[in-house]
């Protein structure tokens, strides 16, 4: 039987999981995006796309530090 403590632990740690999954998905996602823009010759949608892919990853980074954070 687990208790409330193992309990809250495994849901957060199912969180950072899931966390990290969604940021590796959005690494992939900016470098496709990115080199087919580039290879495109578009450069100026190549870095609207590296600003926009960069402030979701530090908004991803700054959700696993407050997690971080709460489980200190």
């Amino acid at each position: 039987m687990s208790t409330r403590l193992e309990e809250s632990l495994g849901r957060d740690i199912d969180r950072i999981k899931q966390q990290l999954l969604d940021m590796s998905g959005l690494a992939e996602r900016a470098f496709h995006d990115c080199i087919e823009a580039l290879t495109g010759g578009n450069r100026q949608r190549a870095a609207r796309m590296v600003s926009w892919y960069g402030s979701r990853a530090v908004a991803g980074l700054r959700y696993l530090a407050a997690l971080r954070r709460q489980l200190a």
